[in-house]
């Protein structure tokens, strides 16, 4: 679609959205009762001013409501089980249907064509996902990796021993890509350039699923020598938008995600005014995701006549924002080993980490309503078995986290060095 006029993709816009809205009123439950108070359609076609109406789809709300969210016509589609990993603290379960995942497939392809990766090139993931980590490694994960020639690296440990292992294992495959955290880069980034380790195969960096900071930017940068392009999106709908050479800030999949920027009222915001993003994705008929909330801020960029692709662009993305914790034993602890640890146990609705000191952290935590005691020791020996048997570790039970006016939530928050 990158050669359709802006007008010929909003249409294809309207087009998608109405579909999917009327799918959803005849064989979705939750809609179905909903756009009965609600309702999106005027004289047969979607309305917009009716459709920025509907009420917002909070993650509360799927929790709390998942069977009447799930479409009863299917038409030989399936739905595929899937969940976040928690970096707001709480996870959340969803399905998507298999036919849209061959369209969020292409939109990544498209993206990464954009940054000058085609479909056959080496690419390296530095990913740290449990459930990522398990499909890597098993048989169907392996042939995939095969197929696509992708590599898996998880950032579930950042040691200098497994970050010297993963350099090797770069200049082995030698891909023109690298995907990864932003917290996890830049510490390998940092590695690499201490030690002077060059990667002559990578020609693009792409950072996605937190929040991308400038002393992130430039670590990646320096350790890699390859532009670092940042990448918005979120498990529940797949890849929304990317910063590309040709535009300035991130350039939306519109004909796959609708986006809205929305004040605290709910009024849509104009360019630069930063609001929250809610988003429905035009695709997924098996668990349709209507209007959105992510958890995540941004805003528009301003209107340029240079645009060179006619989909609409974000000018900033608030993401969700996960630290490296800093252990006594020179240890690199990614955002994943805390959200695995910390639900291996019941009893924790949610949690935040807080590290102020190279020599401690503090594990604040709000306890699941009704849930069973919480085994503080098993956790306690769990984090001084990977930080080291120095680290002081403090557990503090919360009714809510505090977070300053216009900050952002972060699961794991390091004051130590660069990271504040």
């Amino acid at each position: 679609h990158d050669r359709l006029s802006r007008d010929e993709l909003a249409r294809l816009e309207s087009k998608k959205l109405s579909a999917l809205l009327l799918h959803a009123r005849e064989s979705v439950r939750h809609y179905r009762q909903l756009f009965a108070r609600h309702d999106p359609f005027a004289s047969g076609d979607v309305d917009y001013d009716r459709f920025r109406h509907l009420p917002i789809l909070t993650k509360a709300d799927i929790r709390n409501n998942i069977n009447n969210l799930l479409s009863e016509r299917l038409d030989g589609n399936r739905l595929d089980p899937n969940s976040t990993s928690g970096s707001t603290g709480e996870p959340l379960s969803f399905f998507t249907d298999l036919r849209s995942k061959s369209y969020r497939k292409a939109a990544v392809a498209r993206n990464r064509k954009w940054i000058g990766i085609e479909n056959g090139n080496p690419v390296a993931r530095l990913w740290g996902s449990d459930l990522d980590a398990r499909k890597a490694k098993s048989l169907r994960g392996k042939v995939h990796s095969f197929i696509t020639r992708e590599i898996f690296l998880s950032a579930y440990d950042l040691d200098n021993s497994r970050l010297l292992a993963y350099s090797r294992a770069i200049h082995r495959h030698k891909p023109k890509l690298l995907i990864g955290y932003p917290s996890a880069l830049a510490a390998f980034g940092e590695f690499c350039s201490e030690r002077s380790i060059e990667f002559p195969s990578i020609t693009a960096v792409v950072c996605s699923a937190e929040a991308l900071h400038p002393f992130q930017r430039e670590s990646i940068e320096s350790g890699f020598s390859a532009p670092v392009y940042n990448r918005y999106g979120c498990r529940e709908v797949g890849d929304i938008a990317q910063e590309v050479p040709v535009m300035q800030g991130l350039v939306v999949n519109s004909d796959r995600i609708y986006v809205e920027i929305l004040d605290e009222s709910g009024e849509t915001c104009g360019p630069e005014t930063m609001g929250n993003i809610v988003i429905t994705d035009l695709d997924n008929y098996g668990m349709p995701l209507i209007r959105y909330q992510t958890g995540d801020r941004g805003s528009w960029a301003v209107p340029g006549s240079e645009a060179t692709l006619p989909y609409p662009v974000l000018g900033t993305v608030e993401g969700r924002s996960v630290d490296v914790v800093m252990a006594p034993s020179g240890n690199r602890i990614g955002g994943f080993f805390w959200t695995t640890l910390l639900r291996t146990r019941p009893g924790i609705k949610a949690f935040r980490v807080v590290q102020d000191s190279i020599g401690s952290i503090s594990i604040q935590f709000i306890r699941m309503p009704g849930g069973p005691e919480i085994d503080i020791p098993y956790f306690d020996a769990k984090i001084r078995d990977k930080c080291g048997p120095e680290m002081e570790v403090e557990f503090e039970e919360v009714t809510e986290f505090d977070v300053p006016p216009g900050e952002k939530f972060r699961l794991v928050k390091s004051n130590v060095g660069r990271q504040q």
